[in-house]
């Protein structure tokens, strides 16, 4: 078993936690708590669905790894095809949306939008019925 070593540099990184593992490095940003009232989540139904959606796609070797992120008005949920790459595709939640800009949006790696509704089951639909492609 594999430990998990925390590094801390409080004078040049105060909010900062950098962890070693497994011969990656991650920079985890540690939020300020009123950083938390203004960020966007993703409720467990929300993430109940996407991660049914995951595990499918898990088990077939397609996807290998995850990401969640927060921001103040978007959450992204990021699929990896392995831990050192950029996300293969990525359902972002806006909670500022409009007419021109749906809530959920399915973003492949380059940046496109590929689907966007106001129902996250029908970006799911879209994701388990669609044939793309890892090339």
């Amino acid at each position: 078993m594999l430990s998990q070593k925390y590094l801390s540099f409080p004078l040049f990184f105060p909010r900062f936690k950098i962890t070693m593992n497994n011969m990656a490095i991650h920079y985890l940003k540690i939020p300020k708590q009123q950083n938390l009232k203004t960020s966007t989540f993703f409720d467990r139904s929300e993430l109940s669905l996407i991660l049914s959606i995951y595990g499918k796609k898990v088990s077939q070797g397609i996807w290998k790894d995850y990401a969640i992120d927060h921001c103040a008005n978007k959450a992204f949920f990021s699929f990896y095809r392995s831990s050192f790459e950029k996300a293969f595709l990525q359902i972002e939640k806006n909670t500022k949306a409009t007419k021109s800009k749906l809530k959920y949006r399915l973003i492949d790696s380059v940046g496109r939008v590929l689907k966007q509704d106001n129902d996250l089951t029908n970006v799911i639909n879209f994701l388990s019925s669609s044939q793309l492609k890892i090339v």
